[in-house]
């Protein structure tokens, strides 16, 4: 094994007053400020690109509601104002035989649009209730719009009062969130408080 160095102090020769510091100090700056910039960066990509990364629209229904046997009524809410742009949504609404029915509201997760819901919307409609299922506005065929978080909110509030209106005799309003959706209902039931009989979260995060 090849000897450390040493000088007459005791130090290893690279820290020997003649070695060149300034060099290395130079050099190690360097290196700090590269990872600085290298994770600022970082930062900054994630910061731009994460409404892309959380939000998954698809434009195109895959299929509607009459493929799986299900009546419905086409819906377009107009007039939804979110941060003070008028957008309008789009979504079905798909009765009970019995006006005084259950009414959910079932708002989707982060990816696609109302035509992934249908399962769900059919289980629920077997179940006896009417069921609204609603595009957030940048999703499906309502109006493009860049998503966020105030978007979901006002589109999660303008479909539940659209629902009260569509089923003012039923017998229980229940907002039903599933993943991301889950946080949509959520502020909807902070906002409405009691105009809601029932809240469903499934597969949401938990704080």
């Amino acid at each position: 094994m090849q000897e450390l160095k040493v000088n007459d102090l005791g130090r290893p020769y690279w820290l020997h007053s003649n070695f060149p510091q300034r060099l290395l100090w130079k050099f190690l700056l360097g290196i700090a400020a590269a990872a600085v910039l290298s994770y600022s960066g970082v930062c900054v990509y994630f910061f731009l690109k994460q409404g892309a990364m959380i939000y998954k629209p698809t434009a195109e229904w895959a299929e509607v509601p009459s493929n799986v046997a299900l009546p419905f009524e086409p819906v377009t809410i107009d007039g939804v104002q979110v941060n003070g742009q008028s957008v309008s949504l789009s979504g079905w609404w798909i009765p009970a035989r019995d006006n005084r029915a259950p009414a959910v509201l079932y708002l989707h997760g982060n990816k696609g649009n109302i035509s992934d819901c249908l399962g769900i919307a059919k289980t629920l409609h077997e179940a006896g209730a009417s069921v609204f299922v609603v595009d957030y506005a940048g999703y499906g065929k309502s109006s493009a719009f860049a998503i966020s978080e105030d978007s979901m909110r006002a589109s999660g509030l303008a479909a539940f009062s659209y629902l009260k209106r569509k089923a003012p005799d039923a017998v229980a309003r229940i907002v039903y969130g599933r993943s991301m959706g889950g946080g949509v209902a959520m502020l909807v039931a902070s906002e409405v408080g009691a105009s809601i009989d029932g809240l469903i979260l499934e597969s949401t995060f938990t704080s």
